[in-house]
């Protein structure tokens, strides 16, 4: 009796090679590489920024310290000069005192005119004309000067060296000026024939005569009169002459 044959065991499928499951990557693994790359262009750039800035500081700085020193060499180079004695080109000539200036009680002659000054003063009044501007009724009484004014009168005697008679008052033989310590020129009064003593309107003086005049000027009450200036005037062509100067206060000298 032949033996039955041993069964085979079956054939197993052949099996399917499959990658190996992967492990889900958290999200903050997947953008890890997008933060830190974005940090290190920002510190780049901050950098970069921080080295420009740097670098503007840097020139500013020098360029402030080199001007500074330009400066400080001018000053330096100023103050040398300054120091240094100036030669006899660079010395200013002081102004020439008026050598041949009067004072009070001396007698000049200008274009025609011998002036003698008698006597200057303040004044708190004059005694005026009551008439006013324009009239004359030979009735006086004391005219005051305007807010924050005084008067400053000039008494002077004038004698006609000329060959023509002249009007004191109305007309215009000379010009006169009171003179400040700052020399400032001042005008007389308007209708010296009102002020009492003066000659009357066109009252002409005639050639080797002598009147008395004077002249009131109206000031600033702070101001220091020194002298008078004054002028001759050429009675056709109403030109005047070089001018002729009366020095009040001692301690002023009167220089051109």
């Amino acid at each position: 009796m032949t033996d039955a044959p041993t069964p085979q065991p079956a054939p197993l499928p052949p099996s399917l090679d499959y990658p190996p499951p992967q492990q889900p990557v958290p999200n903050s693994a997947k953008s890890g590489f997008t933060v830190t790359g974005a940090l290190a262009v920002i510190s780049i750039v901050i950098s970069v920024i921080a080295i420009v800035v740097a670098l503007s500081v840097y020139v500013i700085l020098n360029r402030s310290i080199a001007d500074t020193h330009t400066n400080l060499a001018a000053a330096s180079s100023h103050a040398e000069s300054c120091d240094e004695e100036p030669s006899g080109d660079d010395v200013p000539s002081p102004e020439p005192e008026i050598s041949d200036a009067g004072k009070i009680g001396d007698t000049q002659e200008n274009n025609g005119i011998t002036m003698k000054l008698l006597e200057v003063g303040d004044s708190s009044t004059i005694s005026y004309d009551t008439c006013g501007d324009g009239c004359s009724s030979r009735k006086y009484a004391p005219k005051e000067p305007e807010a924050g004014t005084k008067y400053w009168v000039a008494r002077v005697e004038i004698t006609n060296s000329g060959k023509k008679s002249i009007d004191l008052t109305c007309g215009y033989p000379l010009s006169i000026n009171a003179i400040s310590a700052e020399q400032q020129e001042y005008d007389r009064v308007d209708s010296l024939y009102q002020v009492e003593g003066n000659p009357g309107c066109s009252s002409s003086l005639q050639p080797e005569m002598t009147a008395q005049v004077a002249y009131p000027f109206m000031i600033p009450a702070d101001t220091h009169i020194v002298g008078i200036v004054w002028r001759g005037v050429d009675p056709e062509s109403s030109t005047q002459s070089e001018e002729s100067y009366f020095i009040t206060d001692d301690d002023y000298k009167l220089s051109r």
